[in-house]
């Protein structure tokens, strides 16, 4: 459970750890460790396949507590050296040319989205106004 502190920010509470189910409506709680997500992919009438292992009515999968860290991660230690590796993919459907465009908008992405994270755990440094 997380309680402000004396600045409104959120900070751990005193006690043992707990399992919260939620369904993203409450913006108190964040992410401490890890969390899980289900995101159901069909309208609410129609029923999710129980007798389907893996399909696209439900999504689910893992975060970690910092998910821009996770998903710079994922994007430049593994598929940053798929795209890059003209052997391991397939390019048949599209030309060389549309495929040298996903490249380099692939790694503007990749290399904004780094510097951005950077950005944001180094903070911002203001130099002290003058004294008048």
């Amino acid at each position: 459970q997380d309680v402000p502190n004396d600045m409104g920010e959120l900070v751990d509470a005193k006690g043992d750890p707990k399992i919260m189910i939620t369904t993203g409506e409450h913006e108190d709680m964040r992410i401490k460790s890890r969390a899980v997500y289900f995101l159901r992919n069909v309208p609410d009438q129609k029923a999710v396949k129980q007798d389907v292992t893996c399909d696209s009515d439900l999504l689910f999968g893992e975060m970690a507590a910092s998910p821009l860290e996770s998903l710079n991660t994922g994007l430049m230690d593994v598929f940053r050296p798929l795209v890059n590796n003209a052997a391991s993919v397939d390019w048949a459907s599209c030309d060389s040319e549309q495929a040298a465009e996903f490249r380099s908008s692939f790694e503007r992405f990749a290399t904004d989205l780094s510097e951005g994270i950077k950005s944001l755990s180094g903070g911002i440094d203001l130099p002290s106004p003058e004294p008048t």
